[in-house]
């Protein structure tokens, strides 16, 4: 007997008279609590963190019975109210973590600068709630600035190019568009001085160049308008290093590196020499001087 190929028609007709049954995957539920085991319960893990005026996320730990089910929360102060909910697992007595973002409605009133208590409502249906209070730092005013730098390479070599970069924030965190910065130089054992007049684009990144000329601390700076505050980023330290140059002997070259110098990553062999100066170019030129070649030239006690 040949086997007939099921069409759609038939398919359908077969599950309307009872013929075929469709069966649903069934959601794995943690166990019902027995005798003698705890009940359902939320408890604040690290805290309720204020990103901006209109969002907050709260980070929350938990146990329950039963099927996934959901987590609502609310956090309220004053006359402003964020609220949130997240779809959870329930395991049982294993307890598990979640961390659930609270927005306030737009056009709310919103969290407000400062420091200040808030009332932390969380639930799990038919299972748990939580009432809490905790101490919370508001979002930052919108008048204050964030300003961060980095520098690249931290090491060079005496005129090479540096290279500076950015970022810059608001406490609406807004990117300012054009912000006039200061890049500051401080060489080691000196005074913070201008170096030129640097300017943030649409996304608040500053990217700029200059030659390195001594070792010293480089750092941006913002002086302050009628609606910014000032703001200074932390300073950011690169290490210059002579040009690369080629000795006639070891003698010459201790007169500059007092213990060898080596490439960077090699292990002195033989005297123990811990403080050689790390310079790859410098060594890469004075190569032949390095008579054991444990890459390290003219290394001295």
């Amino acid at each position: 007997m040949r086997a007939r190929r099921l069409t759609l028609s038939t398919f359908i007709a077969a599950i309307t008279l009872g013929l075929l049954t469709l069966a649903t995957p069934a959601v794995a539920a943690g166990p019902a609590p027995a005798a003698g085991q705890p009940e359902a319960y939320i408890l604040i893990d690290e805290g309720l963190v204020i990103f901006d005026p209109a969002l907050a996320v709260v980070s929350l730990r938990y146990a329950c019975y039963g099927d996934p089910t959901t987590m609502d929360v609310t956090a309220t102060v004053g006359g402003v109210q964020a609220s949130g909910s997240v779809s959870i697992p329930c395991q049982g007595v294993l307890e598990l973590g979640t961390q659930v973002q609270l927005r306030v409605p737009e056009k709310a009133p919103q969290f407000p600068p400062g420091t200040y208590d808030v009332a932390v409502h969380a639930s799990i249906p038919g299972q748990a709630t939580l009432d809490r209070v905790v101490n919370v730092e508001g979002p930052a005013p919108s008048s204050a600035v964030f300003l961060d730098s980095f520098v690249s390479p931290t090491e060079v070599a005496k005129g090479r190019k540096i290279t500076i970069t950015g970022n810059v924030r608001t406490g609406g965190f807004e990117a300012p568009t054009a912000l006039k910065l200061a890049l500051e130089f401080r060489p080691d054992g000196g005074a913070w001085g201008k170096l030129k007049t640097v300017r943030s684009d649409a996304d608040g990144r500053v990217e700029t160049k200059v030659r390195a000329r001594t070792s010293g601390n480089f750092r941006l700076r913002f002086a302050g308008s009628a609606t910014l505050d000032p703001a200074t980023s932390y300073p950011n330290y690169v290490l210059v290093r002579p040009k690369p140059k080629k000795y006639k002997s070891c003698t010459a070259l201790n007169k500059v590196y007092k213990h060898g110098v080596g490439r960077s990553g090699a292990t002195e062999v033989g005297l123990g020499v811990k403080s050689w100066t790390r310079i790859t170019p410098t060594y890469d030129k004075n190569s032949k001087l390095d008579l054991d070649k444990d890459g390290v030239a003219c290394e001295k006690v």
